[in-house]
């Protein structure tokens, strides 16, 4: 930002300076400066407001009252490197004051360690099939938005750390001058920083808000059986909006940090629940969800559901216990494996629904995956809430 600046300062004294030295007057140089304030101000620029500000100021002042074009011009060129240097100035002290403790705070570090059971795990990820058509290619979609959701989210941290870890000319041509960066989403040491971890979420008795669901009561998904056949259609989408919302909660893209490889990672976090996601909240028939736990696929010979009174989260899961899935997670199971996003079983008032975790682009720098493949599901215990008399 502050290059951009410096050039467009540039270009803006050239300017003055041919006026002054053709007519002597000043009066087309200080509408230059003008114009310089608009385009700084616009562009948030404030290098250039500075500069064309103080610039106009000075011409405004001297032009009409001196007696020969030289010293004016001079006094334009001194004005500008006052401004430049001064900026200039600022610019190191936040290079050197703001990014050092954000390198010194999100180091570069292994990943290796941390990732070697789940990558050396018995369990093999099972790929999504090939698919444009029908419910595959649905799934293709919906994968894609999730990732487009994730880069978006990621981005900006990730330049930031970059920004934070590069050398001092990358860090002084790229520094936000004044704070303004932060208003533009431009690399900061703001955005370098991850919020504090929470502590552990529990897994119960938050009201979950999903658009009306078909009235029909019941509909079991045994084992073999596809779970469109089952349940409502209709229902599908519903669920899987509120199982995506969950899942880029628990996946928290900002946390990635900085990946260049799983042996050189700055500013990574665990996946967890920090929150409970907004769009749980905003619709108008009320679930109470009382338990929400993590599938693994990759870790164990067999898939495990990791016991937690708590939402998921990776921090610990070394140390939660597992057990084997219950009849409802077998049989909905196989249904992910061909593709389906959410499987779903109604039972009286509870509601059971199993949302896959599938390996994204970014997923793939750390996991030994391949793009689509199911890497594990959230299991879902929802019942309905009474409706006020």
């Amino acid at each position: 930002m502050l290059l951009i600046s410096f050039c467009v300062s540039l270009l803006l004294l050239l300017l003055v300076c041919a006026d002054v030295g053709r007519t002597g007057g000043g009066f087309r140089a200080v509408l230059y400066c003008l114009g310089g304030i608009v385009v700084g101000f616009g562009c948030m620029m404030p290098t250039l407001l500075v500069h064309a500000t103080v610039l106009g100021i000075v011409i405004g002042l001297i032009a009409p009252l001196a007696a020969r074009r030289r010293p004016v011009i001079v006094t334009a060129v001194v004005v500008t490197l006052g401004v430049f240097g001064f900026v200039g100035y600022w610019a190191h002290l936040e290079t050197k004051d703001a990014w050092n403790p954000v390198r010194e705070q999100y180091p570069f570090e292994s990943l290796q360690g941390r990732l070697a059971d789940l990558n050396a795990g018995k369990g093999n990820p099972v790929s999504l099939p090939e698919g444009s058509d029908g419910k595959l290619g649905q799934t293709w979609s919906r994968l894609a938005e999730v990732e487009s959701d994730v880069s978006g989210k990621q981005e900006l941290r990730a330049r930031s750390l970059e920004m934070a870890h590069s050398g001092f000319v990358k860090r002084f041509v790229n520094a936000d001058g004044f704070g303004a960066g932060r208003m533009i989403g431009r690399a900061s040491p703001y955005y370098a920083k991850h919020p504090d971890e929470p502590g552990p979420l529990l897994a119960r008795d938050y009201t979950i808000s999903l658009r009306p669901l078909d009235p029909k009561t019941d509909y079991p998904t045994p084992a073999g059986v596809h779970p469109t056949g089952v349940g409502p259609a209709a229902e599908e989408p519903i669920l899987w909006s509120m199982h995506s919302h969950g899942l880029m909660e628990f996946v928290n893209p900002q946390g990635f940090g900085l990946i260049h490889g799983k042996d050189r990672v700055a500013g990574f976090r665990p996946h967890q629940f920090r929150r409970i996601p907004d769009a749980w909240q905003r619709a108008a028939e009320p679930w109470r969800l009382e338990r929400l736990e993590l599938v693994g696929l990759l870790k164990h010979q067999e898939p495990r559901a990791y016991v937690s009174e708590n939402l998921p989260s990776m921090a610990a899961a070394d140390q939660l216990p597992t057990r084997s899935l219950d009849l409802f997670e077998r049989s909905a199971l196989p249904a992910l494996q061909r593709g389906e996003d959410v499987a779903r079983e109604r039972k009286g008032d509870q509601l059971r629904v199993l949302g896959s975790i599938r390996a994204g682009q970014v997923c793939l720098k750390c996991h030994d995956a391949r793009r689509g493949d199911l890497l594990g599901a959230f299991s879902y215990v929802l019942r309905k809430e009474p409706s006020p008399r």
